[in-house]
């Protein structure tokens, strides 16, 4: 703004280089066009800063709308780990069906781990106890040896067997937990333990 008003008064001395009108019809014929200049840019600064705020609120409404539309997609008690999403259960134990039932009712399914650097974070996590055993989605409950994804319907992505396992012992051990460092298959009805649960957000 100061700088068209310093633009008005440079234009107002390059025709009265002295400064001094003749009379008050010539003040009046030179200078308010000068001063109504003045204040239309005035105005129009005033509405290109009204413009900027406005648009700024805008982009700010827009940015807290996709906040809250994140919030709402992911489960409550859902922590993010690398780039997915999981709820670790360490109250209540339940047997394999029970504890997927559980899971598709928090919005997510029991966890298919799909990496080695999942699967050392998931391990590492703090709310997880090394010493008791989580349930995951795979199983080979369809054929014997065939470990399958039940959130995905596919041969499970990533697997990493304790030196014994799997074992089937007495032909039932058919569902698959994280007990310690490594995973075992584990008998689905009979077991009770924690489980993993992952968001499909």
């Amino acid at each position: 703004m100061l700088k068209y008003t310093f633009l008005a008064f440079c234009l107002f001395f390059v025709y009265y280089p002295n400064g001094i009108l003749s009379d008050t019809a010539d003040q009046n014929h030179l200078v308010k066009p000068l001063l109504d200049m003045m204040v239309s840019i005035q105005e129009q600064i005033k509405t290109c800063e009204a413009t900027q705020i406005n648009n700024t609120n805008t982009r700010f409404d827009r940015i807290e709308e996709q906040l809250e539309a994140m919030k709402e997609e992911i489960p409550q008690n859902f922590e993010k780990i690398g780039s997915r999403y999981f709820y670790f259960e360490e109250n209540r134990k339940e047997n394999w069906f029970s504890a997927a039932n559980i899971c598709r009712q928090k919005g997510g399914s029991l966890a298919s781990i799909q990496s080695d650097e999942e699967f050392t974070a998931i391990k590492r996590h703090p709310k997880r106890d090394p010493n008791e055993h989580y349930w995951l989605d795979i199983n080979d409950l369809a054929e014997e040896g065939m470990f399958m994804s039940v959130t995905t319907g596919q041969i499970a992505p990533f697997l990493m067997w304790a030196h014994t396992e799997p074992n089937n012992l007495d032909n039932l051990e058919h569902c698959v937990d994280l007990y310690w460092q490594h995973m075992h298959d584990d008998f689905c009805h009979e077991k009770y333990y924690f489980y993993i649960c992952q968001s499909e957000k």
